[in-house]
C-alpha cells in the first residue's frame, strides 16, 4: 500500500455519547497529545492530505468502480471519506463551547464555531482527478453507508500496513465540545481512561 496519502476516520463507542469531555490544561485532568506537539516537526503546520475535486455521487461511483475490480487507491478513498463527511454536518460536525487554543498555539478553532474532523487539517484539492467509466445511481444514504464499511475495513489494513502490533494510536485530543446528540472528537491515547472516542482522525502520511 501506498502510505503517502493516508487518512483515517475511526468511529467507536457510539454507546457513550451521553457522556462528555470538555477541553482542559490542568494538571488534574487527564493528558492529552495535542496536534500542535505533531505540528512542531513541520513548523507548526498542519498535515495535509491531496484530494480529488470531485462531487460526492462522481467520487462514489469511481469507488465502486475500484471495488468492483478488487482496486484500493489511498486518493479515492481520502476523496470519498472527504465528501461524504461535508455533506453530513448533522453527523460529523459540533460546536465548540469554547476557544480550541492547545498548549498556546494558533488557535484550531473559536467558541460557537462549527468544525468536522478535517478542520484539523489542510485539504488540497488538487490531486489529478479519475473519472469513472460508469456514473452509478446513488444517495446520501447509499453513500454513507459506504463510508461506514470504508472505516472499518480501512482501519484495520492502515494499522496493520504501518505496525502490526500497533494498538490505538493517536494525535488528537478532545476539543470543548457539548453536543450530546452527535459524534465528537477524542484522542485515541486517552479514550480508555477519561472516557469514549466517537471520532478518531489520523493521518499517518502526509501530501503536501
Amino acid at each position: 500500500m501506498d502510505n503517502s496519502n493516508i487518512m483515517e476516520i475511526h468511529i467507536a463507542r457510539k454507546d457513550k455519547l451521553n457522556q462528555t469531555i470538555v477541553f482542559s490544561d490542568s494538571k488534574e485532568e487527564a493528558q492529552y497529545t495535542y496536534p500542535s506537539d505533531y505540528w512542531k516537526t513541520s513548523k507548526n503546520q498542519p498535515p495535509s492530505i491531496s484530494i480529488m475535486d470531485v462531487t460526492s455521487s462522481q467520487i462514489y461511483s469511481l469507488l465502486m468502480e475500484d471495488l468492483a475490480v478488487s482496486q484500493w487507491r489511498d486518493p479515492v478513498i481520502s476523496t470519498f471519506i472527504y465528501c461524504v463527511v461535508q455533506e453530513h454536518p448533522e453527523i460529523f460536525e459540533v460546536t465548540l463551547d469554547k476557544d480550541w487554543t492547545p498548549k498556546n498555539e494558533p488557535a484550531i478553532g473559536k467558541k460557537t464555531e462549527k468544525i468536522n474532523p478535517f478542520s484539523l487539517i489542510r485539504v488540497t484539492k488538487d490531486y489529478p482527478t479519475t473519472a469513472a467509466k460508469t456514473e452509478l445511481p446513488d444517495s446520501k444514504k447509499s453513500r454513507l453507508s459506504l463510508l461506514l464499511c470504508v472505516l472499518i475495513t480501512y482501519r484495520k489494513i492502515v494499522m496493520k500496513t504501518n505496525n502490526p502490533n500497533q494498538h490505538n494510536e493517536g494525535f488528537w485530543s478532545t476539543a470543548g465540545v457539548q453536543n450530546k446528540d452527535k459524534f465528537l472528537l477524542y484522542d485515541s491515547k486517552a479514550a480508555e481512561d477519561t472516557g469514549p472516542r466517537v471520532i478518531l482522525l489520523e493521518v499517518n502520511g502526509f501530501c503536501s
